[in-house]
């Protein structure tokens, strides 16, 4: 873990870890003389431990940031951006196949209703094909309305001028 501090607290932070029993290494520590703080790695899960209770217990020690390795910060946010924008395409594709489903089911229901009205009716096969045809050809509600009312108008007409 990389903690960014004000080069003003440098000498407090490095005292107080040292009088902790950990010390810093050289190594550890980078200086930013040009925006004034420096940067301190710490990888010991100890040192990282002390280091955290040492910031949390003195609030003169002015920390501007802490934060993971920059790489894995960017990987794992590429990584939950990525599974959100899965998981919301999945959804999006299960509710369009749901209505892809219901609608196909309707129609399937529509047409088992025609064909055993005109049956009843004894209005004749030709016109339940027809039927059926101009339903699949249907895309919006209004189309299907049309069709169902041009249909009933039919079997109107068949109805009354067959008596």
């Amino acid at each position: 873990m990389i903690f960014k501090i004000k080069s003003e607290d440098k000498a407090a932070f490095l005292n107080r870890m040292e009088k902790q029993g950990e010390t810093i290494s050289s190594r550890q520590i980078k200086d930013n003389d040009l925006e004034h703080y420096f940067e301190v790695e710490i990888n010991n899960p100890k040192q990282l431990e002390t280091a955290k209770a040492i910031l949390k217990k003195s609030p003169k020690i002015n920390t501007l940031s802490e934060m993971e390795k920059k790489k894995l910060t960017k990987d794992a946010l590429k990584e939950m951006v990525r599974q959100e924008l899965q998981g919301a395409l999945l959804e999006k594709k299960k509710i369009k196949d749901d209505k892809k489903k219901q609608l196909d089911e309707n129609q399937l229901n529509e047409s088992v209703l025609l064909a055993g009205l005109a049956t009843l009716l004894g209005v004749g096969g030709t016109l339940v094909a027809a039927l059926v045809s101009d339903l699949r050809k249907a895309k919006t509600k209004e189309e299907k309305a049309a069709v169902l009312r041009g249909a009933a108008d039919a079997i109107n007409q068949k109805m009354t001028g067959g008596m």
